[in-house]
């Protein structure tokens, strides 16, 4: 199966779980990207990977045009209702791998992507697109999961979130996701982050495979005891399991070629 085939199933059946997972609507995550997309109101805005829609929604109004993008059918059918429920004409939606998209170069005013960079093979190339179809004062703006700088931990890190969701590939140390931005040809022009709790509960129940997640919730119970806490701070609490999230905002133009 090749890894586009696996991110379809894997979101096909995620969809509706993730639609309705408080992580995926935290108003302070939408103000944030509001306050990055400001200097581009009423530009044409790209969702890269728009999932159901809670992100382009949250942002449509703010700008002349925005177009969602996904590899998943469903997450399209999604995103679509999901604007019409809310009476959002200006909003467009098209099934398209993120490494080859169907636009004109220069068409884009900014490009917003969530949560979706660990998910891809190759995540340079996916950049290197956006900066394609960016205009040359356009803004990126990426908000995502990063791992620790500790090689040992980052992959424990990654190895625990590929046992839940067999589309990850692999969050990226904060070091390395800038690396790539810049590889890409962008200027980074500001970062943040915060701290997400997570319980193994909510965290395990989005993508909803009880027999390998109950295998995998004894595996982190056993490596919290042991004191391996994968650089996400991994602990027991009150008979399960909890861990912090380490998120990171970048904000990026294009560099002149």
């Amino acid at each position: 199966m090749s890894h586009q085939q696996l991110v379809r199933d894997e979101f096909s059946r995620q969809a509706e779980a993730m639609a309705n997972a408080p992580a995926f609507s935290a108003e302070a995550i939408m103000n944030r990207f509001k306050d990055s997309l400001s200097p581009k109101k009423s530009g044409v805005m790209l969702d890269l990977a728009c999932g159901p829609g809670i992100l382009l929604a949250g942002l449509a109004s703010t700008m002349k045009l925005n177009v969602g993008v996904d590899l998943t059918p469903k997450m399209i059918q999604m995103a679509r209702a999901k604007c019409l429920a809310a009476n959002l004409t200006n909003t467009r939606f098209l099934e398209s791998p993120a490494e080859n998209l169907p636009f004109a170069s220069h068409l884009f005013d900014c490009v917003v992507t969530r949560l979706t960079l660990h998910h891809f093979m190759e995540p340079i190339y996916v950049l290197r697109e956006v900066k394609r179809i960016l205009k040359p004062d356009g803004l990126l703006v990426i908000a995502d999961l990063i791992s620790s700088e500790d090689s040992t931990e980052t992959q424990l890190h990654n190895a625990l979130e590929q046992l839940r969701d067999p589309s990850h590939i692999r969050m990226l140390p904060e070091s390395e996701l800038l690396q790539v931005v810049h590889d890409a040809g962008f200027r980074v022009i500001s970062t943040d982050h915060w701290l997400q709790q997570r319980q193994f509960g909510e965290w395990a129940a989005i993508v909803e495979n009880g027999r390998s997640l109950k295998s995998l919730e004894v595996v982190m119970k056993t490596m919290a005891a042991m004191g391996l806490t994968a650089g996400v701070n991994l602990r027991s609490s009150s008979g399960s399991v909890e861990f912090m999230h380490h998120w990171m905002f970048v904000v990026a133009q294009p560099v002149s070629s």
